[in-house]
């Protein structure tokens, strides 16, 4: 009986320790987590040629600053999409080459969604929605 006890004891200890360490979607960032916690600046890490957060919603105001987490350099363009009495104007920011720990940031003033596209690796596109 006591071996009995004991074994249901191990099962019971490797069995929440299994449960501890499985993953869980609890905390991953959506969209909507990403707009309420973008009260302040938000950070993009770019690693293994892509970026850790390709859509983030922020408020109008906020900086969104990249960095290179990687040691090869990467560079990118956001584009700015501007409607006004002209119409439908587009703004180019450039990233210059950012080589590792470098960063590159940026306020969003204009509402609506912009675009985050690298230059040389195909995954590295991204968006920003800007919000009132």
């Amino acid at each position: 009986m006591k071996k009995l006890l004991f074994l249901l004891f191990v099962l019971f200890l490797v069995g929440c320790r299994e449960a501890l360490m499985e993953p869980t979607t609890k905390g991953e960032a959506t969209s909507e987590s990403l707009e309420e916690e973008s009260q302040g600046d938000v950070l993009i890490n770019l690693h293994e040629g892509t970026f850790d957060k390709p859509e983030v919603t922020i408020k109008k105001g906020t900086k969104v600053t990249w960095k290179n987490l990687d040691d090869k350099p990467y560079w990118f363009t956001v584009y700015i999409y501007i409607e006004d009495e002209k119409g439908k104007q587009i703004e180019r920011y450039p990233s210059e080459a950012l080589n590792l720990n470098d960063e590159f940031s940026l306020v969003f003033e204009q509402v609506g969604e912009h675009d985050v596209k690298g230059h040389e690796y195909g995954d590295m596109v991204g968006k920003v929605i800007v919000t009132e």
